[in-house]
């Protein structure tokens, strides 16, 4: 019985033991930050970021989309019954002493959950699209879906770089990949050294050896181009 009872206690202590260390750990960790006083009435969060961005060592990258019924678009063709034309933005912030303060913003670059024009286009940021802070750059990537009328698939990867208070376009990798033949072809363009490879002849056919051809070229020069001023489809 006094075995039984000193297990007891035993096991109890441990128990606390535990219990204790993990509200020191949830203590020791701070607070996620509240994105409220970034979001207008009538919008909302749809994607946060957090990492490294050469020039501010801690950011976030916020997107917001309006919720306005009045941009739900009846669709009497192909694709989804209804059409969320929303417009979205997306907000560079940085870490301060005092809290998060905005450097930049785009309220034309990313597209809307739907598209008008295409019907059949899933959500190029939210389906295969992507937020996200990689070698201290900003890297946001759309996909062009199409659910019906299209067979290739399309991936476009931008990368910015933080200049003063705004985010300069250095690259782009584009990847198209044909659904019904798997066949792909990769284009990057390097706007800083002005150079571009395009690669052909590449499949994602599993088991399939391929003989790509690689293309160089030298790009035009050309004006930088700001995140703050352009649209996704409006690049060289």
């Amino acid at each position: 019985m006094v075995v039984s009872v000193k297990r007891g206690l035993a096991t109890f202590s441990l128990g606390l033991l535990c219990l204790s260390a993990s509200v020191t750990r949830a203590l020791s960790q701070p607070p996620a930050p509240s994105w409220a006083a970034w979001v207008p009435n009538g919008w909302k969060v749809i994607k946060v970021a957090r990492g490294n961005l050469t020039g501010s060592p801690v950011a976030a990258a916020i997107v917001i989309e309006e919720k306005s019924r009045r941009n739900i678009r009846k669709n009497d063709a192909m694709g989804s019954a209804q059409l969320n034309l929303n417009p979205r933005t997306l907000l560079l912030l940085a870490k301060t002493p005092d809290g998060y303060r905005e450097i930049t913003r785009s309220a034309r670059f990313l597209p809307s959950e739907d598209s008008a024009e295409s019907p059949c286009l899933s959500d190029p940021l939210m389906e295969g699209g992507n937020v996200e802070f990689s070698g201290g750059n900003l890297v946001i990537t759309l996909e062009d879906f199409m659910s019906c009328g299209g067979w290739d698939v399309t991936n476009t990867r931008y990368r910015f770089r933080l200049e003063g208070r705004r985010l300069r376009l250095i690259g782009k990798d584009v990847v198209v990949t044909s659904r019904a033949t798997l066949e792909e072809t990769i284009t990057s363009q390097n706007y800083l050294t002005r150079r571009a490879q395009i690669t052909t002849g590449l499949t994602a056919a599993e088991g399939q050896k391929s003989k790509p051809k690689i293309e160089q070229k030298l790009l035009p020069v050309s004006k930088p181009q700001y995140i703050d001023t352009m649209k996704s489809d409006e690049h060289d």
